[in-house]
């Protein structure tokens, strides 16, 4: 949930603060990852009715951040199953990028009316009259929704004069703009990979923290202890994270401190032409999936990171020595559409060869990322 400190951020932030522990500290990197699951969480405050659940729930997270997928139930895959093969300085994530940790999920309702407790059993009863089913009678003196005749339409809930009927939705659910949650056997929330373009709203909006995605911090750790020479480049959104009397300066200053050689802020424009959607690469994805909008009619304004990823024509070393990029600050979208977490321009074999599109976006990085710096 944005703007707010909650517990799930404050987990998520717990796991990461691990994650980064191992990676600076550990020496048996194995048993310090199965020991992690019992140091996070406390015998005595557990968040959970079962602490066994809590711990369950724990080592799918560290899973994820990781970089490792999620470990299937049916199954017995141990929780250290592709940590050697993730513990190295460049890793591309395993698809798909968002996943529901099924042992976290509380099921919610995906779409229910119900009469709560502000029901003041009214004679006139205008909820059960403009019921188009039936589906409303009273009991005790007050109104009762069968739920195998509701039809969801909402009347009921739009008439009440008290307000005393809730609508409830699945919160994932109702803030995916493309429909792309849907129920297992048991109730609870999965993900349709076909569908999903990594938005990441589900992610935020879940307030059991049961959807995450996959993490590469502890590569970038690793990265940065290689001797590479490793350059962030920061998305816009770090604006106001860190609070409004935090610069770019300070940031850069920061990230430096970490062991990044130097840092580049993202300062490019939006899509120009005849394009009918904005720079956001999920946002075109999402029309040409769902709307069946044509390809070429979306917008071809890349994201920085793909620019460099497609286009092998920049000569990275004419501007500063060879090394790799970390983008830092990227969304779900971001990272699907990158999937990967450093860059190399030292060696031609690592780069990537696509479809090569020079124009304002390449004069704005060369300018601004590489020549004034």
């Amino acid at each position: 949930m944005r703007g707010i400190d909650t517990q799930v951020r404050k987990n998520r932030r717990r796991i990461f603060k691990e994650v980064a522990n191992l990676a600076y500290h550990s020496d048996n990197l194995k048993d310090d990852v199965e020991a992690l699951p019992y140091k996070i969480v406390d015998y005595d405050e557990s968040e959970y009715e079962s602490i066994y659940r809590e711990r369950a729930i724990v080592r799918e997270r560290i899973r994820l951040a990781m970089g490792l997928s999620l470990r299937p139930e049916n199954q017995p895959i141990h929780l250290t199953q592709g940590l050697e093969e993730s513990n190295i300085d460049e890793k591309y994530y395993e698809p798909p990028l968002m996943q529901v940790i099924p042992s976290a999920c509380n099921a919610c309702p995906e779409n229910c009316y119900q009469v709560t407790d502000k029901c003041m059993g009214c004679v006139a009863h205008p909820c059960r009259e403009v019921c188009p089913r039936g589906a409303i009678s009273m009991k005790n003196g007050r109104s009762v929704i069968d739920q195998e005749k509701c039809i969801k339409c909402g009347k009921c809930k739009a008439i009440c004069p008290y307000d005393a009927i809730s609508h409830q939705v699945r919160p994932c659910a109702g803030a995916c703009g493309v429909n792309a949650i849907k129920n297992d056997a048991k109730g609870r929330a999965v993900i349709d990979n076909e569908i999903c373009v990594s938005c990441g709203q589900c992610m935020v909006n879940c307030p059991f923290g049961a959807i995450a995605d996959k993490s590469q911090i502890f590569q970038l750790i690793r990265a940065l202890q290689s001797g590479h020479q490793i350059f962030a480049q920061v998305a816009p959104a770090f604006a106001g994270q860190f609070g409004p009397d935090v610069t770019p300066d300070m940031l850069k200053t920061a990230l430096k401190e970490l062991g990044f050689c130097d840092a580049f802020f993202d300062r490019t424009g939006n899509a120009a032409g005849n394009s009918v959607t904005a720079s956001c690469p999920g946002r075109s994805r999402k029309l040409i999936k769902c709307l069946n909008l044509r390809q070429q009619n979306a917008s071809g304004f890349k994201h920085p990171g793909q620019f460099f990823k497609c286009n092998d024509k920049i000569h990275v070393r004419t501007y500063r020595p060879p090394g790799c990029f970390q983008f830092l600050g990227c969304t779900g979208t971001d990272k699907y559409h990158l999937r990967v977490g450093m860059l190399f321009f030292d060696d031609p074999c690592r780069r990537h060869h696509g479809r090569k599109r020079i124009g304002y976006l390449v004069d704005r990085l060369r300018e601004e990322f590489f020549c004034k710096h």
